[in-house]
């Protein structure tokens, strides 16, 4: 169920932030700028995946938890609370953007080149 809901919020995460590129980024540009965010995309998922692992294995040094033979216990639920973090700055930026591109400090070259010239 799980993997299923994260690859629908994937896909409309992809379908929107594409269609916003178009807006945002000139013809002459979109690829270079598909290219970071391929880029982008393979790094945040590997600092998520591999920071979840430390997350937790930080958290069972942090605050140890010993079974009845003496060894850690990790506790992989805190996993969810290292990817609700990444959710909330995830916000953060998305909000920032937003808030950027109302106040107009966002300028939409995509749009600005398919205008009509003044004459």
């Amino acid at each position: 169920v799980f993997k299923l809901l994260g690859t629908g919020i994937g896909t409309v995460g992809t379908i929107s932030s594409v269609a916003m590129m178009f807006d945002y980024v000139p013809r002459h540009r979109l690829g270079t700028v598909l290219a970071g965010v391929g880029l982008s995309r393979g790094l945040a998922s590997l600092v998520v995946n591999n920071g979840i692992g430390l997350w937790v294995t930080a958290a069972a040094w942090i605050w140890p938890d010993r079974d009845d033979a003496g060894e850690k216990r990790y506790d992989y639920a805190l996993g969810y609370l290292y990817l609700a973090l990444c959710g909330l700055l995830a916000w953060w930026v998305a909000r920032r953007f937003a808030r950027l591109s109302r106040a107009g400090e966002l300028i939409k070259l995509g749009v600005e080149e398919n205008r009509p010239l003044k004459t």
